[in-house]
């Protein structure tokens, strides 16, 4: 060894390598249990705050038209003939004053869905409601379900969307008839405010069965969405207008160790190579 040859410790790669599994997994393992993907209700910029809603109405009528989808349950009420539970409404149930104080799902208007992780997510056709007017629902910029003409993903798309955290990104088309006429609203998730006078706007709410109390903001549980597609002054504030319930259904295969083991694989590959080529060139020549 020369004055300016550093000393090297020959690389273990099974060690290393097992020490990267065995670190991956612990991490894997040490993972906090909220980091698993959910559902929020937040507001916007545009709206000061969540606007808490009760919904009484039954909803849930079947579509009519020549598309040929089945009946719906609408939004979980009562009225619509959802079950109790153990003799007694479900735990996410409030009454809705709005509606003779008719027990239903609690959630909010002005609210937008977002989702903490990126997950798969599904979406279930709800029912129509009694909506009057040609209502649309989009996922990704496609067409899903639309009240007065059949879609081409069925009553329910096929597969399941993967989505990034964010905001879920579903719009509605309603067609609303107000004191103005009849105008087309687009309603896009993340920009839904309070529903104002002479326009249109979603509610979402958790899904009463499986959360622990009324008007919860998060949570992994399912959320209905409900459109109103008329304006408060008209009065139709009961959000039954083609409804849609979307579910968190499982997270993307986690690669993170994965690419860890076959770094650590190629850095082996290129010390063993490196050093069988010193090894190599400090061989005596023969004269």
């Amino acid at each position: 060894m020369n004055d300016f040859e550093v000393s090297r410790t020959p690389l273990n790669c099974a060690s290393l390598l097992a020490a990267v599994l065995v670190g991956g997994v612990a991490a894997l393992a040490a993972s906090p249990a909220d980091a698993a993907p959910a559902f929020q209700l937040i507001e916007t910029s545009t709206a000061t705050s969540l606007q808490p809603e009760a919904i009484g109405d039954p909803g849930g009528t079947t579509y009519t038209g020549s598309n040929g989808w089945p009946a719906g349950t609408g939004l979980p009420t009562a009225l619509g003939s959802w079950p109790l539970v153990s003799g007694t409404y479900p735990p996410g149930f409030a009454p809705d004053v709005s509606f003779g104080n008719n027990y239903g799902i609690t959630g909010f208007h002005s609210s937008n869905l977002y989702l903490t992780e990126d997950a798969y997510v599904q979406f279930e056709f709800g029912g129509s409601g009694d909506a009057d007017y040609q209502d649309q629902f989009y996922v990704n910029n496609v067409l899903v379900y639309d009240t007065k003409t059949s879609s081409t993903n069925g009553p329910n798309p096929t597969g399941q969307y993967l989505f990034s955290a964010g905001f879920v990104p579903f719009k509605y088309i309603a067609n609303v008839t107000g004191t103005g006429g009849t105008s087309t609203y687009t309603i896009v998730n993340g920009f839904n405010t309070a529903n104002p006078a002479d326009a249109a706007a979603f509610f979402l709410g958790f899904d009463p069965y499986t959360v622990s109390g009324t008007f919860t903001t998060s949570g992994t549980s399912a959320v209905y969405i409900g459109l109103s597609d008329r304006p408060e002054i008209v009065p139709d504030h009961d959000f039954q207008d083609l409804a849609v319930k979307v579910t968190i259904t499982g997270v993307p295969e986690p690669g993170t160790l994965a690419l860890a083991v076959i770094g650590a694989g190629s850095a082996c590959a290129f010390f063993r190579r490196r050093t069988q080529g010193s090894r190599a060139s400090r061989q005596p020549q023969s004269s």
